[in-house]
């Protein structure tokens, strides 16, 4: 089973992808380039925080043992 922690770094490192591949694409500046990326990031970086406390709120955890 994916471990929240591991959930939420494949979340970031793929919005970090993401994100650096939208600012190649669509724009020129530098700048604009960085602010783009770190905002794509973040975005992923909350919408992987939602999903990780919505699933430890919904999902019992039973131990083996």
């Amino acid at each position: 089973m994916l471990s929240v922690n591991n959930f939420i770094s494949f979340l970031v490192v793929t919005g970090f992808f993401v994100g650096v591949i939208f600012a190649i694409a669509k724009l020129t500046d530098p700048v604009e380039m960085l602010i783009a990326v770190v905002f794509i990031t973040s975005i992923f970086y909350i919408i992987s925080l939602a999903g990780a406390a919505f699933f430890i709120k919904s999902v019992k955890y039973k131990p083996r043992y």
